[in-house]
């Protein structure tokens, strides 16, 4: 969730809060109080998805890291033993194509990586294992090499997957959010006028509660992204 409907769930949630904290006021009129209710039911489901949302986001970051860093390792790694091997063979060609160091690999996209990756375990089998064992690297380890290079493709279909599970929650928080804020627009707050005759003292608290809605709604409208207040306006129609 961003900023600016973190801080309208803040205010939905004060909403209920002081509607629970004068049962005999919000039950006094049923269709407030059941109102209520679904502003609650909504505000629990936007905090739940919202936690899905960012364990989501989180996890793949984690993981990416995480594999990133393994492929970058072994990368270097073999690439050394190879560019080894070169240097005492004299090999020009084999020299330059292995010269590969952590700095020219551990900034570049993950694609450009898995590149450099596939070029190393090529390269590596393209000398004798007899040979590339005199300088440091088995068989065992090439392996190694070909599951991170295979763990980091895998990822960027698993990074792909996440961005749409994150885009299906942040669809179901605008439509569940839209939802709580219709509900008080068109019916809360129209009722809650009747408590400013009845219930002055609730009405003042209830209404404290929602201007820290209408205060994000201008705030994020001074960000430059148009959004319209929360009309709390009675209908004079």
């Amino acid at each position: 969730m961003n900023n600016y409907q973190i801080a309208k769930l803040d205010s939905d949630e004060l909403v209920v809060q002081e509607a629970e904290s004068s049962p005999e006021i919000t039950g006094s009129v049923p269709a407030f109080a059941s109102g209520i209710a679904t502003l609650k039911a909504n505000n629990a489901a936007i905090r739940s998805l919202g936690v899905k949302q960012e364990s989501t986001s989180s996890g793949v970051t984690t993981n990416k890291r995480n594999a990133v860093t393994s492929l970058i390792d072994w990368t270097v790694e073999v690439a050394g033993a190879v560019h080894s091997y070169a240097v005492g063979k004299s090999d020009n060609n084999l020299i330059e194509q292995s010269d590969i160091k952590v700095n020219d690999i551990a900034h570049i996209k993950l694609s450009n990586i898995i590149t450099k990756a596939q070029l190393v375990i090529n390269l590596a089998k393209s000398v004798p294992i007899d040979e590339l064992t005199k300088h440091g690297i088995t068989a065992l380890e090439i392996t190694e090499l070909e599951n991170a290079l295979e763990l980091s493709k895998g990822l960027k279909s698993s990074t792909k997957d996440a961005t749409i599970d994150r885009s299906g929650y942040t669809e179901q928080i605008a439509a569940i959010y839209a939802d709580s804020q219709y509900l008080l627009s068109n019916s809360l707050d129209r009722i809650a006028l009747q408590f400013k005759r009845r219930e002055p003292a609730f009405y003042a608290r209830y209404r404290t509660a929602r201007s820290a809605s209408v205060s994000a709604s201008h705030k994020k409208k001074d960000n430059n992204t148009p959004i319209k207040p929360v009309d709390t306006t009675p209908s004079t129609k």
